[in-house]
C-alpha cells in the first residue's frame, strides 16, 4: 500500500467506527424510549391533540413550499424529493 492510501484507510476506519457507535447510540435511545412509551403511553385525546396540530403544521409548510416553487418558477428535483419523503405519512 502507498502512504496515501494508507491514510485513506485509517480515515475509512475511523468513520466506520463512529458510525458503529452512533448506531449503537441511537439503537438504545429508541429502546429506552419505547420502553418509556410502554409504561407511560399518551392518553387518545392527546394523540388527537398531537394529531392535530402536526396536521397544522404540515399545511403550513405545504403552502410555504408551494410559495416558493411558485415564486421562483422553478423547482429543483432536491427540493420536490424532499418534500414528498417529508411529507409522506
Amino acid at each position: 500500500l502507498k502512504h496515501g492510501q494508507t491514510n485513506e484507510i485509517d480515515n475509512l476506519q475511523s468513520i466506520d467506527k463512529i458510525w458503529i457507535l452512533e448506531k449503537k447510540s441511537l439503537d438504545r435511545f429508541y429502546k429506552e424510549k419505547n420502553e418509556h412509551m410502554k409504561s407511560n403511553s399518551p392518553s387518545s385525546s392527546k394523540i388527537e391533540s398531537i394529531t392535530k396540530n402536526l396536521l397544522v403544521i404540515q399545511q403550513q409548510l405545504i403552502k410555504d413550499f408551494e410559495a416558493r416553487a411558485f415564486k421562483t418558477k422553478s423547482l429543483d428535483f432536491t427540493s420536490l424529493k424532499f418534500f414528498n419523503l417529508f411529507f409522506i405519512f
